[in-house]
């Protein structure tokens, strides 16, 4: 009599690292970058969040923090814009592999 498969147990389950994760699977980091600007008063500026870190105020345009963020591995993920009137902000979500 042909007997039944077995069911993957214990002993046959893949592998898991530190987080929990299966090996090989890759775990993300995520940033943000947030600009305000104000055309009245003609002023901007544009933070950067990084994990475990607190937001911090950028030197340069938009385009030149996120430049230099994708230069470090960083991906965008995500953009959101809004505004009225005169004002206005922009959020960006960026993720990179995280080494850990």
């Amino acid at each position: 009599m042909p007997r039944p498969p077995t069911r993957p147990g214990p002993a046959s389950a893949p592998r898991r690292g530190v987080t929990g994760y299966r090996l090989g699977v890759p775990t993300w980091e995520y940033a943000s970058v947030i600009t305000a600007n104000d055309a009245e008063s003609q002023r901007a500026g544009v933070s950067v969040k990084l994990p475990g870190g607190q937001s911090e105020r950028q030197q340069g345009d938009t385009s030149a923090v996120l430049n230099g963020l994708g230069a470090e591995g960083w991906e965008l993920v995500s953009y959101h814009s809004s505004g009225a009137g005169t004002w206005g902000f922009e959020q960006f979500w960026l993720k990179r592999q995280s080494s850990a």
